[in-house]
């Protein structure tokens, strides 16, 4: 039997229309009420009808762009917007060139959660790709064991999630982060400083198990002092800096797992008037490379191609991951040529 908004309300306590306002995160609800609510939902396994509700198109017309990220709060930040430009506005080029459309949307709530199901079940989009998930995440094993065709970007390792629906693309951030670190190397520095993101990400994950690697490789030894837990955020790689500072915790460079985070760094490095560190960072954002810092370019434009053709043109045969090589950014000719096209056919 299906189940309609009558039962949830009824099972719940409370009217179709309070049903209805917190499936529509309409303020108006009282934080226990909508979390009663949402519980039913869940426990009913209820699928909302959105096609009044949402843009409405063929099942075979609209792709949905789903970036996931649990620190939204309900205003897009310049640097996430930042990070994910380039993947955006190429597959948009991707999508239209296939007379597609596309539906962006962020995913940072169970709400959200059962927003984006709901597009899926009533057909208003065709496939999705997903971006920005952590690892094993449920919302994200949902749609895997699902018959949806998505494509997952930078979500796992793991071949055994492949399926005939679902592809997994990847950037080779496992390589690049050698790279930077051998390069970090062999300019003389002895002392890294690592300053992770979220390692519940396969990004994050990646980027220090390529610095491990590199060290290992030239004999190294590993020091747990020099990797700093930070978040992505640009306060994470300032407080690495001065916490690092304070400690006593001696070193010659820094390769942050991300932009924001160097550029949190060079704040610190500057206020305590530190000079002569080298400085990577990862995401060739804009502005990173004028401010002395080296980066990465992960080429999230040709991870975005790869995620279309692969919802759009199976080939029937047995998946493999797809990686997507990055491109190491050193100086102002490198970062001049970042809108240029990087490795895809």
């Amino acid at each position: 039997m299906k189940i309609n908004s009558t039962e949830v309300a009824k099972k719940a306590g409370v009217s179709r229309s309070t049903v209805s306002r917190v499936i529509n995160n309409n303020p108006n609800v009282i934080e226990s009420t909508r979390k009663r609510v949402l519980k039913v939902i869940e426990e009913l396994n209820y699928t909302p009808n959105t096609n009044a509700q949402t843009l409405a198109g063929k099942k075979s017309s609209v792709i949905g762009l789903f970036i996931v990220e649990t620190n939204y709060n309900n205003a897009l930040d310049a640097s996430l917007l930042e990070y994910f430009m380039n993947f955006v506005s190429k597959l948009s080029e991707e999508v239209f060139r296939n007379k597609h459309q596309l539906l962006l949307d962020v995913v940072y709530d169970q709400e959200s959660e059962i927003r984006v199901k709901s597009l899926f079940q009533n057909g208003n989009i065709s496939s999705g790709i997903f971006i920005g998930s952590p690892m094993h995440n449920k919302f994200i094993d949902y749609f895997i064991t699902s018959d949806n065709k998505i494509a997952l970007i930078d979500y796992s390792t793991d071949s055994s999630l492949l399926r005939p629906n679902v592809s997994l693309i990847n950037t080779d951030d496992l390589n690049a982060a050698i790279e930077i670190t051998t390069e970090l190397l062999e300019s003389g520095s002895k002392r890294i400083l690592h300053i992770a993101g979220n390692l519940e990400k396969l990004t994050a994950a990646q980027r220090l198990e390529g610095y491990k690697q590199a060290l290992l490789k030239s004999r190294i030894p590993l020091s747990e002092e020099l990797i700093y837990k930070g978040n992505f955020t640009e306060k994470s790689g300032y407080d690495a800096i001065i916490n690092t500072i304070n400690k006593g915790i001696k070193f010659d460079s820094i390769f942050a797992a991300n932009d924001l985070m160097a550029r949190g760094a060079k704040a610190a490095l500057d206020d305590s008037r530190i000079t002569g560190i080298p400085i990577w960072g990862y995401d060739n954002l804009q502005g990173s490379v004028p401010l002395g810092i080296m980066t990465a370019d992960p080429c999230l434009k040709d991870s975005a191609i790869k995620a279309v053709r692969s919802i759009l043109n199976p080939t029937g045969e047995k998946k493999q991951i797809q990686y997507t090589q990055a491109r190491l950014v050193k100086n102002m000719h490198d970062y001049l040529s970042r809108y240029e096209p990087c490795h895809h056919d």
